[in-house]
């Protein structure tokens, strides 16, 4: 008898064979007969290699944003004191830290925007750059 082990390690081979033979354009009803399954197992193994081939991508992208994360801190922590004593070449190297910290997170909404279009209004959500920050508005 086969050992749970073997059989994981034998579909998740399978996986990775699915998948490169769709890479190379064949179609699920090749892959199967290529490797001794159906077409929809075919399909099931394919989309499932993608899903973890995406799911290590997230893994990888959050592990960086966490990085960048933490040395945003270490410079913010290194500036704290003089910008809390007004030091405005201080203060504006913090601001900038934490614009690129909120944005890195998430923490910025989108701004709305009032359009106009031949007449009628539309309203629309774009997010802002802080680098759009420093640039003057129209109010009229």
């Amino acid at each position: 008898m086969a050992s749970p082990k073997g059989s994981r390690a034998k579909a998740a081979e399978r996986r990775n064979q699915s998948l490169e033979l769709r890479k190379a354009g064949a179609s699920y009803r090749s892959i199967g007969r290529q490797l001794g399954i159906s077409a929809p197992q075919a399909h099931r193994d394919v989309a499932k290699s993608i899903a973890e081939l995406k799911k290590l991508g997230e893994e990888n992208a959050q592990a960086v944003r966490e990085l960048e994360v933490q040395r945003l801190d270490a410079m913010l922590l290194g500036l704290w004191p003089q910008a809390r004593t007004g030091h405005q070449g201080s203060v504006d190297r913090v601001l900038r830290i934490m614009q690129r910290r909120a944005s890195l997170l998430g923490l910025d909404a989108p701004a709305r925007q009032d359009v106009t279009s031949g007449g009628e209004q539309i309203k629309a959500y774009a997010v802002v750059s802080p680098d759009d920050w420093d640039e003057g508005t129209d109010e009229n």
